[in-house]
């Protein structure tokens, strides 16, 4: 290495050197080639290899195909489509993109999409700390569909709702115009939303035929008697206002009044984009006067553009407008705007404008990140009737009136133990009692007990910790036991989901449905979970409810319910005020990844300046010093304490030490621990590791600030708890205690809301350590990345507001990559469309068995060699079989145990067999796995005879085609006869012995009578 920098410095030149490959098993020169290969553009080649590496150095061909790419990066946004390809019109518009027309004449709808990355521009209008789309740009694509339906004027344009640009993401918009009526008039609305979002109305209007002529020639420019406008002076006024305009909008050269009127030339900015018809920049600088000049308020307001009237376009693609703006004769409040070039030809005409004072709670409810909540929604059930087939009841004692009443009768367990040999292939488990003193989370426990937080054999963490405790062992059991193999384990619950309104979850009952759900993520199809009710028409509902697969349930008054995942409408979250500037913010965690950047955030945008942060390690966790410094520097108090907030003595201390004059206002427990595994191997201690800092420390903050006038109690919590996720049923019981406990506190009219993140792309700290495989596996349940800026977003609208339900998800959903049959299935209401498997006309263990019949052994091992590792990469995330080598051992690659799990779960649906826990630790590479399968698959005896007929077959073709081999068919065909009828002889001993309803039935099934 020293000597390839040497070579680069006496070149004087910097870049990579292009080296070739090296032989295997040299070590030295592959670390100089590994250090080589973290530079990036090849900027120089040496011949002289030898010197730099001596031997090691060979020579090698490029190969004569292209080079096959893969992206390792998510792609950039395109600029650019292709539309016609999408049977759209392309309409070369930097908004718009394409137009249909509707094939029933009725309309015409145009569409585009952008963002802040694609147009940069953009980020210069902001006002008010927003980056808002200018209302001359929705006036441009008024202008373009009318241009595109043969409209000449957009006579009424009134804007609805500010179209704020979020930092990260794209914008869709449709601008749909109508039906031409009798008098050529056309409706015309704008819409946009952002990826995944759902449509907001920002404008609706009017299009009419004709054009409005011109006004005359606009006389000498300036007029003699125009008084010039300090123009610098106006933009410092502007800014003192809101409107932080930057240089792509700062387009205002020169600025007059005349009387009542205001005169401005306006000139594009270097760079600005064209392809516009009236460019937004143009029109909004134009503005620049008429809303920076005083006007004779007494207090100078906010105001944006809200009603354009009369707008024709005379002409396109200018670069410089001479603008008079001038106050409308209707006496509306609204002014009237003519637009020239250079030369006072008519560019454009407004016969009026009218702009609205924008009050600040308008903005903030535009600006609001909206999140999703957990709706609960009518099934599809299956009508069915009569008692179930082979079920048992585990769980309610020996007594059965003390199971399900109204159920037929059913054999009860007191546990699973009972079920002996024969287990049939449903067996409810009966956990609705979860509690040994039932009034733990009353109001007992809030008002008689906050004297002694911590005391008390009935502490609810307790009853947490042991109700998650019982319920994994039993799992455990269920999963390990081969006798429950082909059985279906549904675990029964009472109130510990909200499946209605007014309903609050049990919040002992809560945190098993975060646990199942995770295991249900790790064993598809092994267990269900049922809530339900003490109405007397559940219980007949219990088998319809279980008969469509459905893993989650809830049956309410004998209607069947599940769980899906919704976005929240903006009328669903109102403000709730800020937080005070006197007040004290506690942030449990405040020292880890998130809780700095709500420090941060509460300080920069909701003016906090006293914090309180907690942490294991206080003061000396890394980057506390830092950290405290930055906070300082933004004008903040701050102070950071060990300690452990799972206490209840440490935590009283704590608050005890909160100064009066600074009280405590605000919580958020941001704090959390991480003890992944598979759920088997998950020991109550690890449950216990993650339940005490989220779970037992969020009840105590709870119990100790129930007196406390609080303006926000903010729960971060984990959409682990509502999708469930591999190896995380510990993280997924602790998460839903916290969506609970929110339920629990709005009911009392406390403040409260749970946040369930997923997971923050660029924050780090709890998911540091994921490998790509787990992100993977995330993306198929669901869920994938936010931003900081999208999370930060999020957290701004959770704080200081509230929603109609307290637990709220705040994850970015990946519908894309959800997966429907590993995916969470509350994921699915957000899908668009329906999936339906593709049609194959066999089950994939079908066609497996057929694609193996009649091949070598060889040829048997390929196929399942290559059904192997294309499962592998599947589960990797990778593209293609080729990234799994054959003989490379799993664990010795990418491969994890969750990763282990996950393949031999989707072997053994493709394969049909039951496939061992230790699978990949048994036969530790793809190549040994393919061959256990085929021991499995394929019998010996059966391959060989098929193998014996193969052969047979070609002797056979050749005897029928030789002419004179007329006996030795025969011959061949009598042998051929009595080795059928031994073949059938076993088939003729079954018919003899059934009976005459089973002959019935086998006649019905070869006619295929119904």
């Amino acid at each position: 290495v020293a000597q390839t920098q040497q070579i680069l410095e006496d070149s004087g030149r910097t870049g990579n050197v292009v080296v070739p490959a090296l032989r295997p098993g040299q070590d030295e020169p592959r670390t100089a080639m590994t250090a080589l290969g973290a530079l990036h553009a090849a900027d120089l080649v040496t011949p002289d290899w030898r010197a730099l590496f001596g031997d090691h150095a060979t020579f090698v061909d490029l190969p004569t195909y292209p080079f096959q790419r893969r992206r390792y990066w998510l792609p950039s946004h395109e600029t650019t489509a292709d539309a016609a390809a999408l049977g759209l019109a392309a309409l070369g518009h930097p908004l718009l993109r394409g137009a249909v027309e509707l094939a029933d004449g009725e309309g015409t709808v145009l569409t585009g999409r952008f963002s802040l990355d694609s147009h940069p521009w953009l980020a210069d209008h902001e006002v008010l700390g927003r980056v808002l789309l200018p209302g001359t740009a929705f006036l441009e694509l008024a202008l373009r569909a009318a241009d595109f339906v043969g409209c000449g004027t957009v006579e009424d344009l009134t804007l609805s709702a500010p179209l704020i640009l979020p930092v990260d993401g794209d914008v869709q918009v449709q601008v749909a115009v109508g039906a031409a009526d009798e008098g050529g008039v056309r409706p015309l609305t704008v819409h946009a939303r952002f990826d995944g979002g759902d449509w907001t109305r920002h404008a609706e209007g009017v299009l009419v035929e004709d054009p409005v002529a011109p006004a005359g020639a606009p006389g000498a420019w300036p007029p003699p008697e125009a008084v010039p406008v300090d123009v610098d002076a106006l933009y410092r006024t502007l800014q003192e206002r809101g409107y932080a305009y930057g240089a792509a909008f700062r387009g205002l050269r020169s600025a007059w009044r005349l009387g009542d009127e205001l005169l401005a030339e306006v000139t594009l900015p270097e760079g600005a984009p064209d392809g516009f018809g009236l460019h937004p920049v143009l029109l909004d600088a134009a503005l620049h006067p008429v809303v920076g000049l005083a006007t004779g308020e007494e207090e100078p307001t906010l105001r944006l553009p809200f009603a354009w009237a009369g707008v024709t376009l005379h002409a396109t693609a200018a670069t410089e407008l001479r603008v008079r703006v001038t106050p409308d004769s209707a006496g509306t409040g609204g002014v009237t705007i003519r637009a020239d070039d250079a030369t006072g030809a008519p560019v454009a005409s407004v016969r009026s404008l009218r702009l609205l004072p924008v009050p600040l709670d308008h903005l903030d409810a535009a600006d609001r990140a909206l999140p999703y909540r957990l709706d609960w929604v009518p099934a599809e059930v299956t009508e069915t009737s009569g008692r179930p087939g082979a079920w048992a009841l585990v769980g309610a004692g020996a007594d059965a009136g003390a199971g399900l009443p109204g159920l037929p009768e059913l054999p009860v367990h007191a546990d699973l133990a009972g079920l002996g040999d024969d287990v049939p292939e449903v067996v409810l488990l009966d956990v609705r009692d979860v509690r040994d003193v039932r009034d733990v989370q009353g109001e007992r426990d809030v008002q008689g007990e906050r004297d002694r937080p911590g005391s008390g054999p009935d502490r609810l963490s307790d009853q947490v910790h042991a109700a998650v405790a019982r319920m994994s062992g039993l799992l455990r059991t269920w999963l390990a036991d081969e006798r429950y193999a082909a059985s279906t384990l549904v675990v029964v619950t009472a109130g510990a989901v909200a499946a209605r309104t007014g309903e609050v979850p049990d919040l002992i009952g809560a945190p098993l449905w975060g646990l199942v759900r995770s295991v249900q993520a790790e064993h598809p199809g092994r267990v269900v979970l049922l809530d339900v009710d003490e109405h007397a028409a559940t219980p007949a509902a219990v088998p319809a409810a279980l008969a469509d697969g459905e893993p989650q349930l809830a049956v309410r008054a004998g209607s069947v319910l599940v769980p899906r995942l919704a976005r929240v409408k903006p009328g669903e979250v109102e403000p709730a005020g800020g937080l005070s500037p006197a007040g004290t913010v506690l942030i449990t965690g405040g020292t880890g990844t998130l809780g700095a950047l709500v420090a941060r955030r509460l300080v920069t945008r909701h003016g906090v300046r006293h914090l309180l942060l907690t942490g294991r390690r206080g003061p000396q966790a890394p980057g506390a010093a830092e950290l405290t410094s930055e906070l300082t520097e933004l004008g903040a108090e701050v102070r950071i304490a060990a300690c452990d907030v799972a206490d209840p003595d440490e935590l009283a201390a704590l608050l005890a030490a909160v100064p009066d004059e600074h009280p405590l206002t605000a919580v958020v427990h941001a704090a959390g621990v991480l003890a992944d595994g598979t759920f088997t191997a998950l020991s109550d201690e690890a449950y216990a590791t993650v339940l005490r800092p989220k779970a037992d420390a969020a009840w105590n903050l709870h119990r100790l600030t129930a007196g406390t006038d609080l303006a926000a109690f903010v729960l971060f919590s984990s959409a682990v708890g509502v999708l469930g996720n591999a190896g995380q049923a510990n993280y997924g019981a602790a998460n839903a205690f916290l969506d609970a406990l929110a339920e629990h506190r709005a009911a009392q009219g406390l403040p409260a809301t749970a946040a369930a993140w997923g997971l923050w792309a660029d924050a780090g700290g709890m998911t540091e350590s994921m490998s790509r495989a787990d992100v993977a596996r995330m993306g198929r349940r669901g869920l994938g990345a936010l931003s900081n800026a999208q999370g930060l977003a999020l957290f701004d609208t959770v704080v200081t507001a509230t929603a109609h339900r307290p637990a709220l998800v705040t994850a970015s959903i990946d519908t894309t990559a959800w997966d429907a049959e590993t995916g969470s299935p509350v994921v699915r209401g957000l899908v668009r469309g329906r999936r339906r498997p593709a049609a194959t006309g066999a089950a994939p263990t079908r066609l497996l068995e057929q694609d193996l019949a009649g091949r070598s052994a060889e040829e048997q091992h390929a196929t399942l060699l290559d059904l192997v590792r294309r499962t592998a990469a599947g589960v990797l995330g990778h593209s293609g079989p080729e990234a799994i080598p054959a003989q490379t051992g799993f664990l010795d690659g990418e491969f994890d145990s969750l990763s282990a799990v996950e393949l031999r779960t989707r072997l053994s649906t493709t394969t049909g067999i039951r496939l061992p826990t230790t699978l990949v630790f048994d036969y530790p590479t793809p190549d040994a796995v393919a061959g256990y399968l085929r021991t499995r698959l394929v019998s010996e005896d059966s391959s060989s005879v098929m193998a014996e007929l193969d052969r047979f077959d070609a002797v056979v073709a050749a005897l029928a085609s030789a002419p004179d081999a007329g006996e030795e068919r025969a011959a061949v065909a009598r042998r051929l006869g009595e080795l059928l009828r031994r073949l059938d002889s076993g088939t003729e001993a079954e018919i003899a012995a059934a009976t005459n309803d089973e002959l019935f039935a086998l006649i019905d099934q070869e006619l295929q009578l119904p």
